[in-house]
């Protein structure tokens, strides 16, 4: 599908948006700033139009928000399929998961087999939305999110959600090999090739975690709310979102570091990472998608490297 692109929410990170019709009779805000998005509802909503308009040809945009019921229908429906279509391709690669096929196609073992490192608190009965296994570097977590070891690996071995990350973009074959620490880049039609991936955003890391979560879990199909596991999808998304998003705001190293573990690891030579690999600088394709330009709480540094 060309809605899809590496921009500010990135290459695969709105096929996380289950995109809802309603959205469009929302005004789009031109004065919106990034930093307010996980403020209340109408930041979200307007977070999601301006992820879509930087997707969208300005006509194709304007004909959406003017109201055009067959064009927003199909919008949202082809949007709705394609992380339909993506996340059940997904569980055909038990082998990204080291998983025996007999589990990963079997909901209710899969859903036993996984759901402590999928984050499930025994003591409230309810799946933790940060405290998950699966996220953070191997064998080094501790039962709680560690900004120095969520969503990234300090090993040789790419983590789970790299993984699959790979597989999205270049295909299962592709993401299995990275397992092997092969690198393969297809030459047939890949969502890399199609859409120019070329770097990681924060968009990129959210849906991929989501994804993977989802995968392992008891839940049939990939909705808002688990059918299973009552976990609200999106919510987990919007979460890991806006660590995500706010780190690199307010210059995080700790999330300088996963955008550069990321990039270095799945993208080896980029040239257009959104955080610099070692000269100290924030690229300005960052600079205009999410950084403010004042300094705002403690800045920590850039360009120390992630692996």
């Amino acid at each position: 599908m060309g809605w899809i692109s590496s921009g500010t929410v990135g290459g695969v990170g709105m096929m996380m948006d289950m995109t809802q019709k309603d959205i469009f009779i929302h005004e789009i805000d031109n004065q919106y700033n990034t930093a307010n998005r996980f403020e209340n509802h109408e930041g979200r909503i307007q977070g999601q139009l301006h992820d879509i308009k930087s997707i969208t040809s300005p006509a194709l945009f304007a004909q959406l928000m003017g109201g055009d019921k067959d064009l927003i229908s199909a919008f949202c429906e082809g949007m709705n399929q394609q992380h339909s279509n993506t996340s059940t391709c997904l569980r055909r690669g038990h082998d990204i998961f080291g998983v025996e096929k007999n589990i990963m196609q079997d909901h209710t073992e899969r859903g036993k087999a996984f759901r402590t490192k999928l984050g499930w608190d025994e003591g409230t009965q309810t799946y933790n939305t940060t405290n998950i296994e699966l996220l953070h570097t191997e064998d080094l977590y501790r039962g709680k999110y560690n900004k120095d070891t969520a969503f990234r690996s300090k090993t040789l071995m790419s983590p789970t959600i790299m993984l699959v990350f790979t597989a999205l973009i270049r295909g299962l074959v592709s993401g299995e090999k990275m397992k092997d620490k092969e690198f393969s880049h297809p030459t047939t039609s890949t969502m890399e090739a199609i859409h120019g991936i070329t770097n990681t955003t924060p968009g990129d890391i959210a849906t991929t975690a989501t994804f993977a979560i989802w995968v392992l879990s008891g839940d049939p199909c990939l909705q808002r709310k688990g059918q299973r596991t009552k976990r609200n999808y999106m919510t987990l998304y919007n979460n890991f979102l806006q660590i995500l998003m706010t780190g690199l705001r307010n210059k995080r190293q700790s999330i300088y570091d996963v955008i550069n573990d990321w990039d270095r690891t799945i993208f080896l030579d980029t040239e257009t990472s959104i955080v610099a690999s070692g000269g100290g600088v924030v690229s300005s394709g960052l600079h205009r998608a999410l950084l403010d330009q004042e300094e705002e709480g403690e800045e920590e540094g850039v360009g120390s490297g992630g692996v």
